[in-house]
């Protein structure tokens, strides 16, 4: 077989096209768990930017967790006791 023939090209192309195909599924499959987090946080940052509270170089998921504890708090306790508790 000729080293420039059309089966030696095709057979190299579907090799190649086998492997990448593994290489993308792969780094899908692996990285799912990582993409939800992200799409997670995404969600979180969003909410605290249109709510108006982001504040930049401060972990989101602290400042999401504190509004929302927060926020939660005041509509779960009396407003006259959270005045006495929160000063």
């Amino acid at each position: 077989m000729a080293s420039d023939s059309v089966q030696k090209t095709f057979g190299v192309a579907l090799v190649l096209c086998v492997v990448c195909a593994v290489v993308v599924s792969s780094a899908a499959v692996i990285l799912r768990p990582q993409q939800q987090e992200n799409k997670l946080l995404d969600l979180k940052t969003n909410i605290l930017a249109s709510a108006g509270l982001l504040q930049p170089g401060i972990d989101v998921e602290k400042q999401f967790w504190k509004y929302l504890i927060g926020h939660y708090a005041r509509m779960c306790v009396p407003h006259a006791l959270w005045a006495v508790a929160c000063g």
